[in-house]
């Protein structure tokens, strides 16, 4: 790591770069099988012992979901795939959605970022991991409405685990984080059911909201508690002024939570090294 950090800034980014690529490129995988390896196993489930064929994040081989073409090598490269084939699948011209790209291409931004964040250290590794978690969820749930307790949970107890060591926060401020940050939310949706008659935040919101303060500590819930719910609200705003929406339409919270996480990561609170 000391070698590593020895080298100039620009080949650093560049070599992040290429890792957070690859990173991304698994990252597209999860957000797109995971919500049906979940949709499976419930129906297996409910059918009494019967069990699908395998799906899971390693198998069946990765194919055009129009056609079934499964994939050649050089059609799996990061974002060079993508563009060489100029968005279209090489077997039936069916489109390739953009998500790809765009996950791959945040997840290489966010490598660079957490670098130059927090350096070449042990606490830029956990900040990318927390990150790329994160970058998963919001796209997971924009696109099925689910935040995964696949993720959410592992993603409070690795929270925990890290600042074991006081990676981010002292583990008391972590502990308290992730408790405080369940009552509030508890609370918000207990009264948003009162008022409404309806949910204002589901449960994977609240696990969401105590993985971040459980990684961030209870000193950052006010600020991403605010951040979140103010950009939802002007999101919100926006949809219905568009006519994209009305008052009566839920929309995922996640992206947002997880908008208030990422700010105050790289632009809020300042935490101890």
């Amino acid at each position: 790591m000391n070698e590593f950090a020895l080298l100039p800034v620009l080949i650093r980014c560049a070599i992040v770069a290429l890792v957070g690529l690859v990173v991304g490129s698994f990252l597209t995988v999860v957000i797109h099988r995971l919500p049906v390896m979940l949709e499976r196993a419930w129906a297996d489930r409910q059918s009494e012992g019967t069990r699908s064929a395998r799906y899971d994040l390693v198998a069946p081989r990765s194919a055009c979901p129009h056609c079934g073409h499964q994939l050649r090598a050089w059609e799996n490269i990061p974002v060079f795939s993508y563009l060489i084939l100029r968005a279209r699948c090489s077997a039936c011209n069916a489109a390739i959605h953009w998500r790809y790209a765009v996950v791959e291409l945040l997840s290489a931004l966010l490598a660079v970022f957490v670098m130059l964040r927090f350096g070449v250290s042990a606490k830029a590794i956990v900040g990318y991991v927390l990150g790329a978690s994160l970058l998963t969820l919001a796209f997971i749930d924009a696109e099925t409405g689910l935040l995964p307790d696949a993720i959410t949970l592992p993603l409070i107890a690795l929270g925990l685990a890290v600042n074991l060591a006081g990676i981010f926060v002292p583990l008391v401020s972590a502990a308290m984080g992730a408790v405080s940050a369940g009552a509030v939310l508890l609370f918000v949706r207990y009264v948003a059911r009162a008022i409404s008659g309806r949910d204002g935040l589901g449960l994977g919101d609240v696990k969401l909201f105590c993985a971040l303060g459980a990684w961030l500590g209870v000193a950052s819930f006010g600020q991403m508690f605010l951040v979140s719910f103010v950009v939802a609200a002007i999101h919100g705003v926006l949809q219905i002024a568009l006519g994209k929406a009305s008052r009566s339409d839920t929309m995922p919270f996640g992206p947002f939570i997880v908008f208030g996480g990422m700010f105050t990561l790289f632009a809020g609170l300042q935490f101890p090294l």
